[in-house]
């Protein structure tokens, strides 16, 4: 069972928060029972049989979008179009996590789950997330492409390209707004952390954050811990864009996306959050550049997974990406596919 449980919204600084909860949880989890030992084997087990199944796979990763459930990431080295994203599957590992961290949006029913621990919801400017949702880069697209990490002109071109998307804007909008929304109900249910005080004093918010977890750090410790850890997770992933900082809105955002965003209620949630909220920006961001086949088809592999794990609309398609209901491993699980051998592979499962 978690000592501490992450209910965040996609790129609110949920990795940074886990990462501290982690290190600070360490000194207080008494020794594993044996159910947890048994609960890790099952799920590597599961895993395994996953691999060993999409046989032409050359990469495989796991992430956890919703309670209960993984989401599984498959692809082919420099097969530029063989990859599956599996999601919901009911294979549960928040019986053997130290901290659980999940998208899950934080409803009563989520608040009803994660019992007997603290529960924590990141927050950051929603603007910010926006920006940093655009520009996330998945990482099974650089395994697709064989590529060691992205090139930073073309992951620049792929996120305009999505900040130049109405349809996307006004998706990403409604989920980031639906979130904090849903989290502002709880009121004291969920423990709120901002990204912001990390910048602005790190050592406090982490003392803070110990108190609540019942580990005692004093200033020294807690200064140790964030040199350890500070932004340190996503420096290691090329798939972010990644620049620590607040405020990064107003390089990529326009009068255009204020508009596009004033149905979503995001703006009166940026208020209800205790953030700015601006009434004017400059008139325009510039080009998106060339499109070219690939980044089609990388805005397209994106979307189809956001829409899969945060029910955003689809803004990007591609013919060569599917999507299939795989009701035989849970009622929620879906997949989308690229390629003709993983495909069948995976209707093989469902037979």
């Amino acid at each position: 069972m978690p000592r501490a449980w992450i209910l965040a919204c996609n790129r609110s600084g949920s990795t940074l928060l886990l990462e501290v909860l982690r290190r600070l949880t360490q000194a207080t989890v008494p020794d594993a029972p044996a159910t947890t030992a048994t609960a890790r084997a099952e799920f590597d087990e599961a895993i395994e049989s996953w691999q060993a199944r999409l046989a032409p796979v050359t990469f495989s990763s796991t992430g956890c979008t919703n309670l209960g459930t993984i989401d599984f990431i498959a692809a082919r080295h420099g097969a530029d179009h063989e990859f599956t994203f599996v999601t919901h599957l009911p294979i549960a590992r928040d019986p053997f996590d130290v901290v659980h961290a999940c998208y899950t949006y934080p409803t009563a029913a989520a608040v009803a789950y994660c019992q007997q621990a603290p529960r924590f919801a990141p927050v950051r400017h929603p603007l910010d997330i926006l920006v940093s949702h655009a520009f996330e880069y998945e990482h099974v697209l650089l395994e697709m492409h064989n590529d060691a990490q992205i090139d930073p002109e073309y992951r620049e071109q792929y996120g305009h390209a999505r900040l130049a998307s109405v349809d996307w804007v006004r998706g990403a909008g409604r989920y980031i707004a639906g979130f904090y929304a849903e989290l502002l109900q709880r009121g004291r249910a969920i423990h709120t952390v901002r990204y912001e005080d990390f910048l602005d004093d790190a050592s406090s918010t982490i003392q803070d954050l110990a108190n609540l977890v019942g580990a005692e750090l004093d200033t020294t410790a807690a200064a140790a811990l964030w040199d350890e850890v500070g932004f340190r997770p996503l420096r290691q992933n090329s798939a972010h864009l990644f620049r620590p900082g607040s405020g990064k809105w107003r390089e990529y955002l326009d009068r255009s996306h204020l508009a596009a965003l004033a149905a979503t209620g995001l703006d009166h949630v940026t208020r209800e959050l205790g953030y700015e909220w601006p009434t004017d920006l400059r008139h325009s961001v510039g080009s998106t550049g060339a499109t070219t086949a690939r980044l089609e088809f990388d805005l397209a592999v994106g979307d189809a997974m956001n829409h899969l794990m945060f029910a955003t609309p689809v803004a990007f398609t591609d013919d060569a990406i599917e999507f299939l209901p795989l009701a035989g491993h849970g009622a929620n699980t879906r997949a989308i596919v690229s390629g003709a051998p993983l495909r069948d592979l995976l209707l093989d499962l469902q037979a």
